[in-house]
């Protein structure tokens, strides 16, 4: 791993406070946004350095925090920073976030990473492929998510798979 040097350390937070500021004055998160701060986070010496930007900016400004958070959360953001392209499935999110047991009990984190309050780390948090549901599943599924009573149920009409 590369180390950054003073003048790159301090140029990241230049663009990571540059960063903030677009995404606080902006409506929703531009492709821009998100490859700049795909960019800004390539490599694991420039998480680092972001990991302590967010420790310094939780005393000030939590708020600003959470905006960056739901930026790198992003599925396009994750594929910049991971150097993706745009239709590549992800096998684990990058996250820049406190330590918790949740995380450690995963085998994530440490418990003295844990034991740092307000400390912000990197993770590397493997996504779980989607359960494939069967098509009773999958109609349960929308039963209970829409809240469909039996009633409801029982007056709508299907046309059935081979019927002409």
């Amino acid at each position: 791993m590369a180390k950054l040097t003073q003048e790159e350390v301090d140029n990241l937070f230049k663009e990571f406070i540059q960063i903030g500021n677009d995404i606080k004055s902006s409506d929703e998160l531009t492709d821009d946004i998100q490859a700049r701060t795909g960019k800004s986070l390539s490599t694991k010496a420039k998480r680092d350095v972001f990991a302590n930007y967010m420790t310094k900016l939780f005393q000030t400004d939590k708020t600003m925090v959470k905006r960056h958070q739901d930026c790198i959360s992003k599925t396009p953001t994750q594929r910049y920073i991971q150097g993706l392209k745009s239709d590549a499935p992800l096998t684990h999110r990058v996250a820049i976030r406190t330590a918790n047991n949740g995380l450690v009990n995963q085998g994530l984190a440490q418990k003295e990473q844990v034991a740092q309050k307000n400390v912000y780390f990197q993770f590397k948090i493997p996504v779980n492929k989607p359960k494939v549901l069967t098509n009773k599943e999958r109609l349960q599924k929308d039963i209970t998510d829409g809240k469909v009573t039996r009633k409801q149920f029982d007056a709508w009409t299907f046309k059935w798979h081979g019927d002409e």
